[in-house]
């Protein structure tokens, strides 16, 4: 008969497989060059670990009426140790000024450096252990 220490192991290492799966994930590099580099690999481990929190999420808050922002937020909030989690997306507040008439500012002028720069500069950059 099985414990419930290693229902719980058996639990959580399934999800620790499934992140080293898509952490290990590479492609054929021709399909990443294309533009904007968004649509490369690094876009579909980001899929692929949202899926994979929006799961952890589902059981966690099992039976809330939550929506899928405030489950996918709490279980990132409280279990996770992600010091930039509050922070805003410069693309997200980029495109939200814009869609509120604000695109000819200086502070959209300097997202956009910004954003110009990270694109440049950026990695498909994952670290899991």
């Amino acid at each position: 008969m099985t414990t419930l220490e290693e229902h719980i192991n058996r639990f959580t290492s399934y999800f620790h497989k499934q992140v080293k799966l898509v952490v290990g994930l590479e492609g054929n590099e021709s399909l990443m060059d294309r533009e904007p580099k968004e649509f490369g690999l690094a876009l579909h481990k980001k899929m692929l670990l949202s899926a994979i929190l929006d799961s952890m999420a589902r059981i966690r808050y099992y039976g809330q009426k939550i929506s899928n922002t405030e489950r996918f937020v709490g279980i990132v909030s409280e279990h996770g140790s992600w010091l930039e989690g509050s922070l805003v997306s410069t693309k997200i507040l980029r495109d939200r000024l814009r869609e509120k008439g604000i695109d000819s500012s200086v502070l959209v002028a300097r997202l956009d450096a910004g954003i110009a720069k990270n694109q440049a500069s950026s990695r498909d950059q994952f670290s899991y252990q």
